[in-house]
């Protein structure tokens, strides 16, 4: 009887972790500067955000981080490289990075979603700049 017992416990406690949150999911950017302008290496794609202004020579590689974007629950924080600030903040899929007041978003099912536009996190390479309002001003 006992046995049985605890083989019923044991499947409860499986069954309940397995009903219970997603295991997160990451993913690490990039942070640079060109042009005067800093730039966000995410996915398959370089953000270069022309309406914020990062004084000094161009640096591929200023510092790196890692958000979550994928999961359940909640994560915020905020970081500065190189006098820039970037803010993120995740929600039950939806994870959204401010770089020097630009926001854009990045879903869980891989996209990464701009103002105007919205294109595959793992798509074909781009550049993409980005106006002050969050637009894409032109992608190459």
């Amino acid at each position: 009887m006992s046995s049985m017992l605890f083989r019923f416990a044991a499947l409860v406690l499986v069954t309940g972790a397995a009903a219970c949150d997603r295991a997160p999911s990451t993913i690490e950017y990039f942070v640079g500067r060109t042009g005067g302008h800093p730039t966000l290496s995410v996915g398959h794609h370089l953000l270069v955000f022309e309406g914020v202004e990062a004084p000094g020579p161009d640096v591929p590689l200023l510092g790196s981080g890692t958000v979550m974007v994928g999961g359940s629950g909640s994560a915020n924080g905020q970081v500065s490289i190189d006098h820039l600030s970037i803010t993120h903040s995740y929600d039950h899929g939806v994870q959204t990075l401010s770089v020097g007041g630009t926001s854009l978003k990045i879903l869980e099912n891989g996209t990464l979603q701009l103002r105007n536009r919205t294109v595959p996190f793992h798509g074909k390479p781009q550049t993409l700049r980005i106006a002050s309002d969050g637009t894409v001003s032109g992608a190459n």
